[in-house]
Formats: structure tokens, C-alpha cells, sequence
């Protein structure tokens, strides 16, 4: 069976695509994987060593949010049904968003229909973004494209629990599973350096990712100044994005102490900041549409206890485990004094219920189950 693994981001490999490859090629499948030339990270050209990546020219963008990124990921889902028409794949596991790339697989899927596709929805695009008035019509357009396609698919898996609320007008039941992004497990257990739990040691905090329009910088600087005044506070920032010197100038402006360290690939360096925290932060303009995010794995891989807030897969997990707080305007003040007040005895007891968390919902493992479930539905046997 040949099998085409679709996306035009490069470092969906790490996070997905390994893991899918593995799996499709012990069972003695032809796996080819068909990315753009173009790192979204790090916006700048890639080239691949691997034979078996298919590699398609794109227009280079460096904002997120931009035409220009809109019209680079045109150019690829049109590319990419040539790579179709040559390529003459039997299976296709394609990431949405963006959505043109489900448009582009539905338009061989009908032309094709001995083939069998999964549709891999990672993101909800117009969902994320926040809306007005004036884009409500392109966004109509835009979500369109996926409301089309995806019922053409065999199967849909979805990165959270969450993505059914919008799209179980457009699935049938049977016709979507949930399959939560995974990460290997570390080589030994991370050892924390924090300073000891008394009232006056400071409390260190870590923001890891994209620093945009998504992101809660209003909640997290408030958060923080509060906590501020009762105790020393330090937060640590990895990534970068358009909002990153108003995030820090909001942070300094309120007294809090930041250490900015820019983007970080390499997981030891990425956790030696860990190992210095004792919570990472998740938190969420509430108009977003998200359930779980991948700087999630990162904390919860090394048993990072997470603040989360509108995050609705990981806000239910950190409840259910115990490993976290789950933020809202109902529980704000209670749960800023949990954190202000919290000592050893009981950041021990959420590292633990992190890293139970992570093993039984985010290891390798689960994952194997769980896509092998999806092929099994998808008709594909051992």
C-alpha cells in the first residue's frame, strides 16, 4: 500500500508524523511524507535529507497572521494535487489546517474513491482567530473549505476533545476519533532546582511559545503583579512572536522579573528552564478556540505543573489528574491564593500527577492504540 503523509509544516514530523510512519511502515506500507520547503518556525527555506520527503515551493511569509501566509499555503494545496496525480497513493493521512489542503484532498478523493484518507485536524482555522464584524464573511468562506472536505474522509481524528462542539454538525458520529499528540518519554526523570517553599523564595514561572494575539498577556501580567505583591515572582520566556516586547514591557511595567531567552530547539537546554520552575503557563484569550497545545506536552513530559486557562481538553485534565490549576473568572482570587500559598508537600503532589497524566494520556504507547484503532475503522487491517 503507498501512503502519502501530508503537511506543509515541516516540524509536524517530531510531533506526528514519526510516530504515524513508524506505525504504517512495520505494518509493510510505501511511506512518502510531502512537506513545504518553507520552516514555518523559523520562517526561513528548509531542504530534507530524508529520500522519502516530497518537497513543494512555497512563497516565504514572516508574520502568522498574514496574506502572505494565507497565499503560501494556496501555492502548496494547489501544488500538492500534482503530487497527488503522479503519486497515486492508496492511503493519505493529511494535518489540516490549513484548510485548502483538505480541499485539495477531497478534489482526488472524488476522483479517487478507492483511496482511503484521514483527515488529521490539529487546528480549528477560522476558529482560533479572533473575529470582527469585518472578516465574518472571508471567514465564512474560509471555514467552508473544511466544512466541504471533511466529510469526505474515511476517517477524522482530531488533536482534543474539544473540536467536536464545532464540527459535530459536519461528522457523523462514527466517523471521528480523538487522538491526542504524543512525545517520547525523557531518559530519566527531570530534577528540579527551584528554590525552597517558604513565604518569601520566588516563585518561577515559564512561558513557552508563541507570544501573538492568541495568547492571555492581559491575564498572565495580572496574574502575576497579584502574586507579586505577597511574594517574589520571576517568570521565564521561550519563543518569540509579534506581541513579544509588549508582553515583556507589560511584565517589567508591573514589577515582574523576566528573563527573555528567545527560541529554544534543543530539549536539554529547553529543560534546564524547566527544571528551574514551578509552574509553566497556558493561558488563553477566551474568544480562542483551543483544547490542548503543544508547550502542554513540554511541561507536562517533565512533570511541570501547568497554570491553564481556556484551554477546555487540558483545563479538564489538569482537574481531573490534579496536576495544575485551572484559571477562570469565577475561581481567579481562590486559585492565585492556592499559588501564592503553595509548599512543598503539594507541588510534589501535582509534579506527580503531571507526569501519571502525561504517561496515561501522552506517551508513545497510548498512541500506538490509539492510531491503530483509526486504521482499523478506516478498514485497514494488520
Amino acid at each position: 500500500m503507498k501512503v502519502l503523509l501530508i503537511s506543509c509544516y515541516e516540524f509536524h514530523y517530531g510531533i506526528r508524523f514519526k510516530y504515524v510512519r513508524r506505525i504504517l511502515e512495520e505494518r509493510g506500507f510505501q511511506v512518502k511524507m510531502v512537506f513545504s520547503n518553507f520552516d514555518h518556525l523559523k520562517k526561513q527555506k528548509v531542504s530534507y535529507e530524508d529520500s522519502q520527503i516530497i518537497r513543494i515551493k512555497v512563497p516565504a511569509y514572516q508574520k502568522n497572521i498574514s496574506v502572505k501566509r494565507l497565499y503560501s499555503h494556496i501555492i502548496f494545496s494547489c501544488k500538492l494535487r500534482k503530487v497527488l496525480k503522479v503519486e497515486k497513493p492508496d492511503l493519505i493521512f493529511a494535518d489540516i489546517p490549513p484548510n485548502t489542503i483538505a480541499g485539495s484532498v477531497a478534489w482526488y478523493k472524488g476522483k479517487n474513491r478507492e483511496c482511503k484518507v484521514i483527515f488529521d485536524v490539529l487546528d480549528l482555522w477560522p476558529e482560533s482567530f479572533s473575529s470582527s464584524e469585518v472578516l465574518k464573511v472571508p471567514f465564512w468562506f474560509w471555514k467552508r473549505i473544511r466544512t466541504s472536505a471533511l466529510p469526505k474522509a474515511d476517517v477524522v481524528t482530531l488533536e482534543c476533545n474539544y473540536y467536536k462542539h464545532f464540527l459535530e454538525d459536519t461528522l457523523k458520529g462514527s466517523q471521528y476519533s480523538t487522538l491526542y499528540l504524543c512525545k517520547p518519554p525523557l531518559r530519566e526523570r527531570l530534577k528540579f532546582s527551584h528554590e525552597d517553599f517558604h513565604e518569601e523564595s520566588t516563585l518561577n514561572f515559564c512561558y513557552l511559545g508563541s507570544m501573538n494575539n492568541i495568547i492571555n498577556i492581559p491575564a498572565i501580567t495580572k496574574m502575576l503583579t497579584i502574586i507579586h505583591q505577597k511574594r517574589p515572582v520571576k517568570i521565564y520566556l521561550i519563543g518569540d512572536g509579534e506581541r513579544r516586547e509588549f508582553f515583556v514591557r507589560q511584565l517589567k511595567k508591573n514589577g515582574i522579573d523576566v528573563e527573555y531567552l528567545g527560541l529554544i530547539f534543543d530539549e536539554t537546554r529547553k529543560n534546564n528552564v524547566f527544571r528551574k520552575c514551578h509552574f509553566g503557563i497556558n493561558m488563553y484569550n477566551d474568544n480562542v478556540v483551543v483544547g490542548l497545545t503543544m508547550k502542554s506536552l513540554d511541561y507536562f513530559r517533565v512533570g511541570l505543573p501547568t497554570v491553564n486557562m481556556n484551554i477546555y481538553d487540558t483545563g479538564i485534565l489538569v482537574k481531573g489528574y490534579q496536576s495544575g490549576f485551572d484559571l477562570s473568572r469565577e475561581n481567579w482570587g481562590e486559585v492565585i491564593e492556592e499559588i501564592v500559598a503553595i509548599r512543598e508537600e503539594k507541588w510534589n503532589l501535582l509534579h506527580e500527577n503531571t507526569i501519571q497524566m502525561f504517561q496515561e494520556k501522552f506517551s508513545e504507547d497510548v498512541f500506538y492504540k490509539n492510531f491503530n484503532e483509526v486504521l482499523e475503522r478506516c478498514g485497514i487491517s494488520k
